[in-house]
């Protein structure tokens, strides 16, 4: 018999986009941070999956909504055939579940399923030192929108106490700086520059915005 997990299940019953985030570390931190944006620019949403608001119960509830953010883990993955977010977000892999995995590329893969039936790259998000993993995974696909704290030819960087975004004609503009910021450490200016990723690329929106 197939194995259908929740996450798959209950995005069957949401007629809402939904914005998943996945990776190792900062999930929680990241998917908040979308929620908050997004609330911030006048869009009606919510923080829903991993983060311990089932979507099947966020689709029993018939909310009035623009998007539905999902904080998505790995063990969701395994039985999420199906699922196909508006727009994923894969902010990091680290070492993590190995009594689970056979071994680290095993979860890798794992962790880039959430991208399978996503075939827009204007709206998969990961970090840019990922990217030899991308393209393993889907050698045929378009390179996706990246961002980094060091790496300054990724999509969304940080360089000079700035934050940056380089649009798709290389043009590059700051938009934010480090000392406007109450997040601390250089994991959560990760998860800053993802979240305005993931907000750019569903609303379209200027990053200054």
């Amino acid at each position: 018999m197939p194995v259908l997990g929740e996450l798959a299940f209950g995005a069957r019953f949401c007629p809402w986009p939904v914005v998943a985030v996945t990776g190792t570390n900062g999930k929680t931190t990241t998917t908040e941070l979308i929620e908050h944006l997004l609330r911030r620019c006048a869009f009606r949403t919510l923080a829903a999956g991993n983060i311990g608001y089932p979507l099947s119960q966020v689709a029993r509830e018939n909310h009035d909504l623009d998007f539905i953010v999902a904080e998505v883990s790995s063990f969701q993955l395994e039985h999420a055939a199906g699922f196909v977010p508006h727009a994923a977000a894969l902010l990091n892999i680290t070492s993590d579940h190995m009594d689970r995995y056979p071994d680290f590329a095993a979860y890798a893969a794992v962790k880039l399923r959430l991208f399978a039936g996503l075939d827009d790259p204007r709206r998969c998000v990961i970090r840019h030192d990922l990217l030899p993993r991308w393209h393993n995974a889907f050698p045929d696909r378009p390179v996706p929108i990246t961002f980094s704290v060091i790496e300054p030819t990724a999509d969304w960087h940080c360089a000079d106490n700035t934050l940056f975004h380089r649009d798709p004609d290389g043009v590059k503009a700051p938009f934010c700086r480090l000392e406007q910021l109450q997040l601390a450490g250089a994991h959560n200016i990760e998860n800053l520059l993802a979240a305005t990723a993931m907000v750019h690329a569903v609303t379209g929106l200027s990053p200054d915005r």
